[in-house]
């Protein structure tokens, strides 16, 4: 439902982080081309966006996938993420840093499988920052075979 949700809204479904145990803070941020690095130092032709920070400047959407899968210190950069709209870059600037600010229309998408309670369970904190919509499985077979059969026929 995110992909679909986020390829009508802006157009692709593409920006998206996968939550993981090892999805790390630099994945909803930004990452450096270590080449351009080394050769050049903290450049932005060296930063490398994330999906998150990609969608921010676009004013896209961005999704991250099974967010209680991610370990606590990366759903509170979650937290500062939506609550400043922001992302800073403390290397680039001379050492003051630079500010990425979320252009209009950015907004994120996050899933969590209810059944499962993953790897942390959401804080208070970051639930405030989201509205949920829980979708259930379908109860009848039979229903959820002709459903899948009309989208397949009307996909190809």
């Amino acid at each position: 439902l995110s992909e679909l949700l986020s390829a009508a809204v802006c157009g692709t479904s593409a920006l998206t982080v996968q939550g993981t145990a090892g999805t790390t803070e630099d994945q909803l941020k930004y990452g450096w081309n270590y080449a351009l690095l080394l050769a050049q130092g903290p450049t932005e032709q060296a930063l490398v966006p994330s999906p998150v920070l990609t969608a921010m400047t676009r004013g896209a959407v961005a999704r991250v996938e099974e967010v209680t899968r991610c370990l606590p210190e990366v759903q509170d950069a979650l937290v500062s993420l939506l609550s400043e709209r922001r992302i800073a870059v403390p290397e680039l600037a001379g050492g003051d840093g630079a500010q990425v600010h979320a252009a209009p229309g950015f907004t994120l998408i996050a899933t969590a499988n209810l059944r499962d309670k993953g790897v942390s369970e959401m804080s208070a904190a970051l639930k405030r920052r989201f509205n949920f919509e829980t979708v259930g499985p379908i109860g009848d077979v039979d229903a959820e075979t002709a459903l899948v059969g009309r989208q397949s026929r009307a996909a190809v």
